[in-house]
């Protein structure tokens, strides 16, 4: 309960990919540069390197926030799109037989009415879910529906 957010930062580092992590990294190389810069101002008493390099500093720690921030809305998203593909597939077993895209999605709309869920939402996720369940000629791949 202490460290929850610090738990909570860690586990979405681990799920980002490669460039993510990239991209939260190089910031702080930069931070830990531009520290050096400015404990070496500090130590010499240059007043102009030392406004110079804490601006730039606090731009380094902004950019960490901003990156960190980036990758969150990136996994919030990403783990949305899943929960919605998973209730887009729960929807296509529903059906009789293979259903099109403009019936998987209004069936969506109609069951569950009060999601923030939107017609351009939806429509990329049955479209991928559609085509990993059936093959060309219309049956299920090994997929169990409903289950």
């Amino acid at each position: 309960m202490r460290h929850r957010l610090a738990r909570r930062l860690f586990r979405e580092f681990t799920t980002a990919t490669k460039w993510e992590k990239l991209v939260l990294v190089i910031p702080f190389i930069v931070l830990f540069i531009d520290a050096d810069i400015f404990y070496y101002a500090w130590s010499r008493h240059m007043v102009s390197l030392l406004l110079l390099s804490s601006f730039v500093l606090v731009f380094s720690v902004i950019e960490i926030f901003a990156a960190l921030q980036e990758i969150r809305e990136h996994i919030a998203s990403a783990r949305r799109c899943s929960d919605l593909e998973k209730r887009v597939i729960d929807a296509i077993g529903q059906f009789p037989v293979r259903p099109t895209v403009g019936q998987v999605i209004e069936k969506m709309l109609r069951d569950n009415p009060h999601d923030d869920v939107g017609r351009y939402d939806l429509y990329p996720v049955v479209c991928k879910a559609l085509s990993n369940l059936f093959v060309e000629g219309g049956e299920l791949k090994d997929h169990h529906l409903g289950d």
